[in-house]
């Protein structure tokens, strides 16, 4: 088990990054790429997105929000869902990589009031897509240690992650988008057994069809 475990550990960050980058191409809708710095995929709305980490006690920003990700996926029992980049940070001795499950459909998430989610790294994504029952608003985050030869790391199990704010922003005849915010936090352990601790705040967009 371990065996398998470390086989999947050793491939799985850029391996998960690489098939999200693929994924857009082939299956983001087509405002995806305007929701960058409050497009939103409207164009008629001036909400600003980010993302802000610290790692290790310094503070990176991104505003390449909600970028990509996958479309009509299943898993999220008993519907679909979407996994959307809340954002990368790629820096010389680090690279941070962190994505939002929800809810695929307006009727889904029209309801859904900001609570708790919980932290996963995206091996147990691969492994147990079967685990998303609770997958809404669930934070995916991987991070390489690159000071390292063997720049993969593990999440440690007390991340915590928390939705603050949703708030619709657009309407459109086929998409509502809402601008979700939310924080979160959690360490890894790199190959030297070194912890790394990580929080962050972020405000992103998510298209809901209707």
């Amino acid at each position: 088990m371990n065996l398998i475990y470390n086989r999947f550990h050793s491939i799985q960050p850029r391996l998960f990054t690489f098939l999200l980058l693929v994924t857009c191409f082939t299956s983001c809708s087509p405002d995806d790429e305007d929701d960058n710095n409050g497009g939103g995929g409207q164009g008629n709305n001036t909400t600003t997105y980010f993302m802000n980490v610290t790692i290790n006690g310094q503070a990176y920003q991104t505003n390449s929000v909600g970028f990509f990700g996958f479309v009509n996926q299943e898993g999220c029992l008993p519907v679909n869902y979407k996994l959307t980049n809340i954002g990368q940070i790629d820096i010389a001795d680090y690279f941070l990589d962190a994505y939002l499950f929800r809810y695929e459909n307006n009727e889904d998430i029209a309801e859904i009031n900001p609570g708790v989610g919980d932290v996963i790294q995206s091996l147990y994504y691969f492994d147990s897509p079967e685990g998303g029952n609770s997958c809404n608003f669930r934070l995916v985050i991987d991070l390489e240690d690159k000071q390292l030869a063997v720049e993969d790391t593990n999440l440690l199990p007390s991340g915590t992650h928390s939705v603050t704010s949703i708030n619709q922003v657009s309407q459109n005849s086929t998409e509502v988008t809402y601008a979700v915010e939310g924080n979160f936090s959690c360490s890894f352990i790199n190959d030297a057994g070194q912890q790394i601790n990580i929080t962050g705040t972020y405000r992103m967009p998510i298209d809901c069809l209707l």
